[in-house]
Parts: structure tokens; C-alpha cells; sequence
């Protein structure tokens, strides 16, 4: 049965080591429209089962040989979620543990009353397979339009500050040029006492434009790369906020701008949530990897909080920025690591794979 709404028959693996027993099954099963495979053993069942070509498989506990348990372990070890329904003429503690533990979607005693007792678990069972599949990709979709409107918004954001650079920022600055040559010229003190109060304000106005045109988005991101990116990044937050931030880059091959600009908004993010909630005296980031994988460590020594509590130590802006970034990274099989000591550090490490680009 395909993910997407199908009316296609259900089709079914049964494992029955009784030949009368599986054919009567079969029939009844067949009638109700669905289309059954019958096997005799667990070992055959193994070679033969495909989970594109079943949706669904009942078997009966005691076979011989590999058990209808010991096929549901097989199973669980590749697919943890794949619709499996036990049967048993003779019913234990022990095997309706196994069941459970193993996650079976179903214990059913035979004989059985009808073939009602058995079709109805199975067409709850693959209804409810279906939808989780189908949660499941509109979850993966989620996190691509997630991962595609951060990218656009970067666009937006670089078009943006580019804008303010090449247009507000030029205009400001040949202003100040020419007031500049205007105080060259002889004029009254109190002439000349106004042009300084207006250069002292473009001043002001040129180096606020510089700020928004980098918090926008760092000209460095795109012109020299993540390393020179995140350097500037630190500079800023420290002359900003009065906080000693130090800076390990990590020389590596030219990143893919959008796992550059992954990596730098997640940089920004954490050390926002430092210096908003941390206290910290001292703040370390670092840049490393390898071939495989580029990690961003973001390091305090500020009062850190209690792991037990996971993330109900954060406020909703910050458990929402985490997770966000989460989300991110997860999309690209990234990864957030988080170790924290009360009273005395925390530490977040952001993983990305280099080797998945095309994510």
C-alpha cells in the first residue's frame, strides 16, 4: 500500500506452519479483498519479506524452526515500526511479554471466533502504519520548507544589507567627506560648532548602519568565508556587550554558502543565549573538523543549569531557538549537543556533515 490515500488491497504475509489452518485464513482473508501470501516457517518468511511488497505480516508464534516471535525480532531490528500481528493457540505470560516488548501490534488467540477477530486489528494495524508514513513525510516536508524559507530569508537579508552598504552607506559617507572640506573653509565658531555636531551625528549614523548591514548579514559570510564571518561576529559581540569572547577558526576548503550560513546563524544564536542568560565571565568559540564533519563549539563558564531538567531550564524564546536549530541541523543530519554543570560551564557542540550537501 502506497503512503498516498490508495484503495489497493491490503497485502499480507502469513506466517502458518498448518496447511489447513493458513489456507482456510487465506480464503476467508482473500474474500474480505485482501491479497495473502502464505509461508510455512520463519526462515522462509526472512528471505521472502519486503516491506515494498507487504503491508502488513501475521504470524503465528509457534512455527517450527524460527518462531513468529523470533521473526518479530528480525523484523524490529530493521524496522521498528512495521505492522506485525501475532497468533497463538496457546497462550503465556512469557509470549504476551515478548509481544509487547517488540512492539506487535496485536496478540490474537485462535481458533478464532471469525475472520472479523483477525481482519479488523489488521486494517487498524495498516491504517495506522499508513498514517504514521504519512505524518512522517509531511514532517520531512515541513523541515525542507523550514530549511528553504531560512535560505530565502538569508537572501533577503543579504540583498538587504548590500542595499544599505552600497546606497545609505555611501551617500553617508560622502556626505561626511563633504562636510569635512566645509570645515576646511573659513566660517563663524558657531558655524563651524554645527557642522561638528552634524559630522559627530553621521558618525553616529554611519557606524549604526554598519552595525544593521552586519547583524543583517555579514558582508565576510559571503566575500571571505565562515572563519572571518564568525571572527567578526565575536569582535562585535564583545566591544558590544563588554564580554571577553576568544575565537579558534578552523582552516578549511570553501564551505557551501549554505552550510555557511547554518553554521554562523547558529553561532550567533548561542552566543545570544549566553549573553542573555548565562552570566558568564568568559566565552570561548571554536572551529573544527575534518573531512567529514565541521563542528562549532561554543563554550562558558557562566552558571550552567541542571541537565535533568533538559529544556525546562529555557525560557520559551530560547527552548524555541533551540529547537529551531534543531530542526535545522537535524534536516541536513546535523546534530546540537549540549553539557552543562551547575555553577560552573556549559558547552554546545553543532555538528555538520559535510558529505550531504545536496540537503
Amino acid at each position: 500500500m502506497n503512503v498516498q490515500d490508495n484503495p489497493s488491497p491490503i497485502r499480507l504475509l502469513l506466517l502458518e506452519d498448518s496447511r489447513e489452518s493458513g489456507q482456510a485464513m487465506r480464503l476467508s482473508l482473500e474474500r474480505k479483498g485482501l491479497k495473502v501470501t502464505i509461508v510455512p516457517s520463519g526462515e522462509e518468511a526472512v528471505q521472502l519479506f519486503n516491506p515494498e511488497m507487504y503491508d502488513i505480516v501475521v504470524a503465528d508464534i509457534r512455527l517450527d524452526g524460527m518462531s513468529g516471535v523470533d521473526f518479530l525480532r528480525h523484523v524490529r531490528n530493521e524496522l521498528p515500526d512495521f505492522p506485525v500481528i501475532l497468533l497463538t493457540g496457546f497462550e503465556s505470560l512469557e509470549s504476551a511479554i515478548q509481544a509487547v516488548r517488540l512492539r506487535a501490534q496485536d496478540y490474537i488467540l485462535k481458533p478464532l471466533d471469525s475472520i472479523e477477530d483477525l481482519l479488523g486489528p489488521i486494517q487498524r494495524a495498516v491504517r495506522n502504519h499508513h498514517l504514521l508514513l504519512l505524518n512522517r513525510q509531511l514532517e520531512a516536508q515541513l523541515r525542507s520548507l523550514a530549511a528553504k524559507l531560512t535560505l530565502a530569508e538569508e537572501k533577503e537579508r543579504h540583498k538587504l544589507a548590500s542595499d544599505l552598504h552600497d546606497s545609505i552607506g555611501q551617500s553617508l559617507a560622502v556626505a561626511d567627506l563633504k562636510l569635512q572640506e566645509l570645515l576646511a573653509l573659513p566660517h563663524e565658531d558657531a558655524i563651524k560648532k554645527s557642522m561638528r555636531d552634524i559630522r559627530e551625528l553621521l558618525a553616529q549614523t554611519i557606524q549604526q548602519t554598519r552595525t544593521l548591514t552586519f547583524e543583517l548579514s555579514p558582508p565576510a559570510l559571503y566575500e571571505i568565508g565562515l572563519d572571518a564571518a564568525l571572527d567578526q561576529l565575536v569582535e562585535h559581540m564583545t566591544a558590544f556587550h563588554h564580554l571577553p569572547i576568544s575565537f579558534i577558526g578552523y582552516r578549511h576548503h570553501p564551505l557551501d554558502i549554505n552550510l555557511s550560513i547554518l553554521i554562523f546563524r547558529a553561532g550567533r544564536e548561542l552566543l545570544t543565549n549566553v549573553i542573555k542568560h548565562a552570566h558568564a565571565s568568559r566565552v570561548a568559540v571554536k572551529l573544527q573538523g575534518n573531512d567529514e564533519h565541521i563542528q562549532l563549539i561554543v563554550e562558558d563558564d557562566g552558571i550552567g543549569f541542571d541537565m535533568e531538567k533538559g529544556m525546562d531550564y529555557f525560557n520559551a524564546s530560547t527552548k524555541f531557538g533551540l529547537f529551531s536549530l534543531q530542526e535545522r541541523l537535524g534536516n541536513i543530519g546535523g546534530q546540537l549537543s549540549v553539557e552543562s554543570t551547575p555553577a560552573v560551564r556549559t558547552c554546545v557542540c553543532v555538528t555538520v556533515p559535510l558529505k550531504n550537501k545536496e540537503s
